[in-house]
């Protein structure tokens, strides 16, 4: 009986020190740093580049003209600020995994969800908004 007891601890402590390990190892190589293609539904449709950087669990990034939105990401989901010359307001993002995309929703401050967010990480040093068409 004594072993079975043992074993069954030993086994408990290997489990929950792999389950530790491996979502630790995904948060070290998530990183949202790129430039992005984003689609955005609301009040009315845009399409154009966002530039992210990551540093540890924030996210700064800029977006067309003067746009600026900063985030704090948990995981893979970003609870963002943006402002721009139409206002300021509240976004959340849903990265997959390896960061390549993101989903969400977006909206002004003190409202409702606006609308809604899909962007891809496009090729590493374009500016070009033509990349995005």
């Amino acid at each position: 009986m004594r072993k079975f007891v043992t074993f069954g601890v030993f086994a408990t402590l290997v489990a929950l020190a792999s389950i530790s390990l491996s979502s630790t190892a995904a948060r070290a190589s998530f990183n949202a740093t790129g430039v992005y293609c984003v689609q955005a539904t609301g009040n009315q449709f845009t399409k154009g580049l966002i530039h992210l950087t990551q540093t540890n669990g924030t996210i700064v990034g800029s977006y067309g003209h003067g746009g600026q939105l900063s985030a704090t990401l948990n995981g893979t989901v970003a609870d963002a600020k943006w402002k721009d010359q139409r206002g300021a307001g509240w976004a959340t993002l849903n990265f997959t995994p390896a960061g390549r995309d993101f989903s969400g929703s977006w909206g002004y401050n003190g409202r409702k969800a606006e609308g809604d967010i899909v962007a891809t990480r496009i090729a590493q040093g374009t500016t070009n908004a033509a990349a995005c068409q």
